[in-house]
């Protein structure tokens, strides 16, 4: 004879003593023998208890469920914590009247509040343990907008990003970067009563969908010498180089006519999945 396909479902029962069990219960149909399925012989069925099944399954998720939660007040906790610390950073920076220090100190409280972000999204998402590009890279620029704001420059953001997830060993060294190229961006590209524009674009690559490219582009004045830029001296394109690494990407800076804006340009790329 020729057997149907099985079709089942789980449903709750009770013992006769009262004791509250699982079962599953399915049923098939067996045709006659021959080409001509059509005719069905019989049916037959079967029943058996899954309690013990079950009860794992539960005790499974509920396990699941508060480690979930553990996770989101661990982020909640480090994101409160580098926030304190940005606090003092900026109480500090009040006592400072050296135009370069209070740059330095400006500088390492946008750092520590880039990282307070990544937590802050983690501890807000429903996912675990990653980060959706798109909404933390619009969080940030309004961040970097309002701590590095220019009165002599209006600047405009274009801003185009895909739908990507990054796990967060990946996504505190990328919004590290950004950081760095957006500030850098915004302190340096621009003279007094110029329209800048900064265009940022974070994508998965046409020939590999596995890597991410970032590219931070604006219409500024561009790099005289692009060869400091391969043995950087500042802070900024240092940490950059450095979190690239950390990425195993790879990054290339352009500057003037060659460029999407005529200014400068800088594209990394890292494979978008974490390798341990």
């Amino acid at each position: 004879n020729i057997h149907g396909k099985v079709s089942g479902f789980e449903f709750q029962g009770k013992k006769r003593n009262g004791e509250v069990v699982w079962f599953t219960q399915g049923a098939r149909a067996v045709y006659e023998d021959g080409t001509n399925q059509s005719v069905i012989a019989y049916y037959e069925g079967f029943s058996r208890e899954i309690t013990e099944k079950k009860n794992a399954e539960l005790i499974l998720h509920k396990s699941l469920q508060e480690k979930e939660l553990l996770l989101k007040e661990i982020h909640h906790r480090v994101k409160n914590n580098l926030q304190i610390i940005s606090s003092l950073l900026n109480l500090q920076a009040e006592q400072i009247t050296d135009e370069k220090m209070l740059g330095l100190f400006k500088d390492s409280q946008s750092r520590v509040r880039t990282m307070a972000l990544i937590h802050e999204q983690l501890y807000r998402t429903f996912k675990v343990g990653v980060i959706n590009l798109k909404s933390y890279v619009h969080y940030l620029v309004q961040f970097l907008e309002r701590t590095y704001h220019i009165t002599s420059v209006a600047v405009e953001f274009r801003i185009e990003i895909e739908e990507i997830d990054l796990p967060i060993d990946l996504a505190v060294p990328c919004g590290l970067i950004l950081n760095e190229l957006i500030s850098n961006a915004l302190k340096y590209a621009f003279l007094e009563n110029e329209k800048g524009l900064v265009l940022l674009t974070i994508s998965q690559c046409i020939n590999d969908k596995s890597k991410i490219k970032m590219i931070v582009a604006d219409n500024g004045i561009g790099i005289s010498d692009l060869n400091n830029t391969i043995n950087p001296t500042t802070l900024g394109l240092q940490l950059v180089q450095m979190l690239t690494k950390q990425l195993a990407g790879t990054v290339q800076i352009q500057s003037g006519k060659q460029t999407k804006l005529g200014g400068t340009e800088i594209c990394i790329e890292f494979r978008g999945i974490y390798q341990y």
